[in-house]
């Protein structure tokens, strides 16, 4: 298992008959020569008040300690309120825990390790450690006991964060010079760890409308790092080998937010179902699209639930979400299934090993989805080929007519593609 380097490797000479290359007709993309810090930070400073995070599993303190909310089982309801940060909030509390990470020696270029669920920790990790330039490693928490060790040792960290005591207990640290363990929740603190409130023990900052985004107290500059420097570590799933690194630079990661959508730029702005695990690339390309466009991000619970699902759909009217065929089936025949009426879906974005157009029509005609696209997702080179609309009359996105049976797309501006004919 290891983690490549910065400069990938030159791609062997195609040995198949013959090579036809791609029409790119993506849009053109004119704000991936950027880093992630450049374009969350005009997020909020354009829309400061807008909400970037709701976690309906988790609440939080007045001193911003944040803990996981209990359900009642007896009706399926979870108490509000429940954590609900703007872009305000978002940029105060990532900038203080930047602060706090640069004072134990975090620098540009070191890797942040996160075995967290979708959480609000992890928003504030990824957001703290691009305004340090550091490289985010968002690792499974589901393999923390049998993996940990070795994602680990293949990441070699800086700092390493774990959701809560569980998660501790269960984690082996292998010999490596960390400059800092942080556990975010749990009552029972596991030895040489830092807990998260710790960090964040002082008053929240206040504002002024002269200048809403200015903090009171001593925090550190944006680092400099360019747009091409390393921003994320994402790792294979195992399934047919053993794990593997694929790195990200901030201009990848940008450019791979542009999926293609039909729908010009909303208002009210989106608001994004994120339930799919963040540590693939999926669920975090609608994290980074979402904050990209000032839009909010809705966190249904820790780890998927059809249920909770559902229960963001419907209580916090979310307009966007991924989905597998097997999802769209569970949501519509769920029992509590309220009917496509009583949601707001304008873009469902399905993949899976086979779409049918069965599978894009109950998106559109079973939950009320404006529309549908099916998209080819690799770590290695995520969101490189978007469905595009085929039967603008039924709107069934992807699919050529017999004999063909095959899948047909755009690619992305800033990807250029080779199909070889076996």
């Amino acid at each position: 298992m290891a983690v490549p380097s910065q400069e990938p490797p030159t791609a062997p000479a195609a040995t198949t008959k013959s090579s036809v290359p791609s029409e790119s007709i993506g849009p053109e993309i004119n704000d991936h020569l950027a880093t992630l810090w450049d374009i969350w930070t005009a997020s909020a400073a354009k829309t400061p008040d807008a909400e970037a995070l709701v976690s309906m599993w988790q609440t939080e303190s007045p001193t911003w300690t944040i803990t996981p909310i209990i359900p009642n089982h007896d009706d399926h309801t979870t108490p509000s309120p429940y954590i609900r940060w703007t872009y305000r909030d978002l940029y105060a509390r990532s900038s203080a825990l930047a602060s706090q990470l640069e004072a134990h020696g975090v620098k540009p270029g070191d890797r942040v390790a996160l075995f967290l669920w979708n959480s609000a920790e992890w928003a504030l990790f990824a957001w703290a450690s691009a305004r340090l330039g550091a490289v985010l490693c968002p690792l499974d928490p589901r393999v923390i006991a049998t993996d940990g060790q070795s994602l680990l040792s293949a990441t070699t960290p800086a700092v390493i964060v774990v959701q809560d005591e569980a998660g501790t207990a269960a984690l082996s640290i292998p010999d490596l010079p960390i400059k800092l363990l942080i556990q975010c929740s749990g009552s029972l603190l596991q030895p040489n760890y830092t807990s998260l409130s710790s960090l964040l023990t002082f008053a929240p900052p206040t504002f002024t409308p002269e200048s809403p985004l200015s903090l009171p107290h001593p925090l550190p500059s944006p680092s400099p790092v360019p747009f091409s420097a390393p921003a994320l570590i994402v790792f294979t799933s195992g399934t047919t080998s053993t794990p593997k690194g694929c790195l990200h630079s901030h201009s990848h990661l940008l450019a791979q937010t542009h999926n293609y959508d039909r729908n010009p730029p909303l208002s009210p702005p989106d608001r994004w179902v994120v339930h799919m695990p963040a540590s693939h690339i999926f669920a975090i390309n609608h994290l980074l699209r979402a904050w990209r466009e000032g839009d909010a991000v809705i966190l249904p619970s820790h780890s998927f639930s059809v249920h909770s699902t559902l229960d963001a759909l419907v209580k916090e009217k979310g307009t966007m979400m991924s989905a597998v065929p097997a999802l769209v089936k569970a949501l519509v025949g769920h029992p509590q299934f309220p009917g496509k009426e009583e949601l707001r879906l304008n873009l469902v974005a399905i993949g899976g090993t086979v779409i049918t157009p069965e599978d894009i029509r109950l998106c559109r005609e079973g939950l009320g989805a404006k529309d549908a696209v099916q998209g080819m997702f690799f770590l290695m080179l995520p969101c490189l080929v978007c469905g595009c609309s085929l039967e603008e009359r039924n709107n069934v996105w992807g699919f050529l007519p017999p004999p063909n049976n095959c899948e047909r797309g755009m690619t992305n501006g800033y990807f250029e593609t080779r199909v070889w004919d076996e």
